[in-house]
């Protein structure tokens, strides 16, 4: 049984972490499968930050050429994929659909909405156009608002894909609702980082520079973002900067922040660099390198006292470790899944930059001296993981319905 994964995320430790964990369970659920993970426009270094080694596996870097996503976009729109196909680089990726029996797209956010990602779409299509049993697995679709030509369409094509492959799984509470008023058939899960959390030893030039107590605080830049296109980079710089001051002034705690972005332009590492060296608390702030993989950022997560995270996987991290957690809620994925789980009592708004300006600081010292001072009830890390392994097994089992299990 050949599976194909596609639509794979990378240079991001979240994303990384969800791929381990499901290729990990997907090896020993299904010793008979071989998996062939393909991802496009990245080279050998960045398969291997995420390679899950085993002969089961096959990763495959792909590498674009001159034009690919000119004619991918054409032929979305003219709905003649077969066009895309003069550009050798499509006819390398649809060999590989075409020559699998399952696909599988993999774990990640909204590709099939806010993000309007073309390309992500184009691989969609092909699987479509293939005929192929498809898995579209724990992911996160929307908001569907489009407001040109061009998003409307985009829009369409990816309700239909949504409405037509063999298994959908979405992973937040948010994306659950967007499916319900689009009639859409879907399985509930969560993330797929929560179907396991491996303990290995944090690495001794870690260990050196860690001083318990210590607290882990994760930043984002967010002027990626669509809703923070506008934002000034200087007001959500200040904001985290009174959050560090608010940790130093509140707690004896060490602050440990985790880059996790890596292999690109968006340097965690350098950005969080840049908030210590304005930090007047700079002495207490530990900036861990970008090239530790989410396994041992995980087990850092699980010895500390409180993490502090505007990334969505760093509060998946914490969650799945048992630690408490505050989340600086930017998106709806965050708020989806602490809404599954029942612990929006741990969120911050955090979604616009007039959250931001409007922050208050006052209520945020409370919650964080509540959340360091209170041992609270962690049964949602067990709901979490039965939740991620009874989806995983229900896909399963119905591929094995299929005919074309073998």
């Amino acid at each position: 049984m050949n599976i194909l994964v596609i639509n794979q995320p990378v240079f991001n430790r979240g994303d990384e972490a969800a791929h381990r964990s499901l290729v990990r369970t997907l090896n020993q659920l299904l010793p008979e499968a071989h998996l062939t993970i393909a991802i496009e426009k990245i080279n050998q270094d960045t398969i291997e930050q995420i390679r899950v080694k085993s002969p089961q596996n096959t990763y495959v870097a792909l590498k674009p050429r001159k034009g690919e996503y000119k004619f991918r976009k054409f032929a979305i729109k003219s709905n003649f994929l077969p066009l895309s196909f003069l550009i050798p680089s499509n006819k390398i990726i649809a060999d590989y659909i075409k020559n699998a029996d399952i696909i599988i797209s993999a774990p990640g956010g909204m590709c099939l909405g806010g993000f309007y990602n073309w390309n992500h779409l184009y691989l969609m299509m092909l699987t479509q156009f293939y005929h192929k049993y498809t898995i579209y697995y724990s992911r996160s679709i929307g908001p569907f608002n489009p407001v040109t030509k061009e998003q409307k369409l985009f829009v369409n094509r990816s309700i239909d894909i949504l409405s037509n492959v063999n298994f959908l799984s979405l992973r937040d509470a948010k994306s659950m609702k967007t499916a319900d008023a689009l009639h859409l058939k879907y399985t509930p899960s969560i993330d797929s980082a929560f179907l396991d959390a491996i303990n290995i030893e944090i690495p001794t030039e870690i260990t050196q520079q860690l001083k318990k107590p210590y607290i882990v605080f994760v930043p984002n830049e967010l002027t990626w973002h669509p809703q923070f296109k506008s934002a000034s980079q200087e007001e959500i710089d200040n904001c985290y900067l009174k959050i560090i001051e608010i940790i130093a002034e509140n707690s004896n705690c060490q602050i440990v922040m985790l880059p996790q972005l890596y292999f690109c332009k968006n340097n965690d590492y350098a950005y969080f660099s840049k908030l210590k060296n304005k930090s007047k608390y700079q002495t207490r702030i530990l900036v861990v390198e970008d090239k530790f993989s989410s396994d041992i950022q995980q087990c850092i997560i699980e010895k500390s006292q409180l993490i502090i995270g505007a990334r969505y996987h760093s509060v998946i991290f914490g969650l799945n470790r048992s630690t408490p957690v505050i989340a600086l809620n930017y998106e709806h994925k965050i708020e989806g899944v602490l809404d599954l789980l029942n612990v929006k009592n741990s969120m911050v708004n955090f979604k616009s930059i007039n959250d931001i300006r409007n922050f208050d600081y006052g209520s945020f010292t409370q919650l964080f001296k509540t959340k360091l001072n209170y041992n609270e009830d962690i049964s949602y890390k067990e709901k979490a993981r039965k939740m991620a392994m009874e989806c995983l097994l229900k896909a399963i089992n119905n591929l094995k319905q299929q005919k074309i299990w073998k």
